[in-house]
């Protein structure tokens, strides 16, 4: 369907630009008012393409893709930064795949690496979880960042 009506949407332009190409240039030619026949006139060499025709007609086509551009760009800045995030959520790991992420595993953890740090009593220490990854349920799907 899409093809056709492309089809159809281009013999349109094609005749409207010839017609009004013909209207610029003040040719007195007799144009059949059926478009194809026209274009196929046009073809065949019976009756003259100006050049103000492809000027109008190149004019016509770049209109149209900048409106399709424009349409597409303002649709995507529409949607905002939740679309983006939404489209690595699905490469994120899902719960099961964290291991080593529980608060009594991050402090084990930073104990072992940091021993000379073990009784700091850094506020930063506490890390604020958030849910971001797929399926969170529990204290072992969260990631952590520094408050």
């Amino acid at each position: 369907m899409a093809p056709v009506l492309g089809f159809i949407a281009l013999v349109a332009a094609a005749d409207g630009a010839l017609r009004a190409g013909h209207a610029l240039t003040g040719t007195d030619a007799s144009m059949p008012g059926n478009p194809f026949q026209a274009l196929i006139e046009v073809a065949t060499g019976k009756l003259v393409w100006p050049t103000a025709s492809t000027v109008l007609l190149v004019l016509g086509i770049l209109a149209v893709l900048a409106v399709v551009f424009l349409a597409g760009y303002l649709r995507r800045q529409r949607r905002g930064p939740s679309a983006s995030i939404d489209a690595r959520a699905k490469l994120m790991a899902s719960p099961s795949q964290l291991t080593g992420v529980t608060d009594k595993q991050a402090r084990d953890k930073a104990r072992r690496l940091r021993p000379e740090l073990a009784e700091v009593a850094d506020p930063n220490f506490e890390a604020a979880t958030s849910e971001s990854c797929r399926g969170a349920r529990s204290s072992a799907a969260r990631t952590w960042s520094v408050v």
